[in-house]
């Protein structure tokens, strides 16, 4: 059996510096946006919390990780993306905009950047392309009271090479 301490966990993590590359990559990209991290899934507390959200905005997750093993016994982690966008009613060049056109306008340049081959490496060694990209609106009676909507752009990126073929066994490769 192998033990892990938590610095080695630590050392070895590599979906939180995914994350945390993807939000340097779009802040770059998106530079009038608040582009930040976020814990996980929405919640309904952070729709119905002021503070939480500055639209407009971007708040990058990674809502979901499962192994994906190789024959070679390499394991690669495959995780689940999710690029929430808040955004409000503002003036953008002089021009009033709906939270809704600047809500699809965001998901249209994310979708986007999530073809970009280059872009979409983050910086980051070992990582697959994006796959099953997609944009969709979450709408909450709350949130449209407050004069806000929130959507979400998803998408599926894999991690090689998380751990080499010998890391639990302790053998050879």
């Amino acid at each position: 059996m192998t033990t892990l301490t938590r610095a080695e966990l630590l050392a070895n993590a590599r979906v939180k510096g995914l994350r945390d590359a993807i939000v340097l990559r779009l802040k770059s990209r998106f530079v009038d946006l608040d582009v930040k991290s976020h814990l996980g899934k929405l919640d309904i507390s952070d729709v119905l919390e002021k503070g939480i959200f500055n639209p407009p905005s971007i708040a990058v997750a990674a809502t979901r990780t499962r192994p994906d093993g190789r024959l070679s016994g390499a394991d690669d982690f495959v995780v689940d993306l999710t690029a929430y966008v808040v955004t409000e009613d503002l003036l953008v060049g002089g021009r009033r905009v709906e939270r809704d056109e600047m809500a699809l306008a965001i998901c249209e340049g994310l979708l986007l950047s999530l073809t970009d081959d280059d872009f979409t490496r983050w910086n980051v060694e070992d990582v697959g392309p994006p796959e099953d990209a997609e944009g969709k609106p979450l709408f909450t009676i709350k949130a449209v009271a407050q004069g806000v909507v929130y959507y979400a752009v998803t998408w599926k990126q894999t991690l090689f090479h998380v751990a080499p073929a010998n890391f639990f066994t302790g053998g050879d490769t």
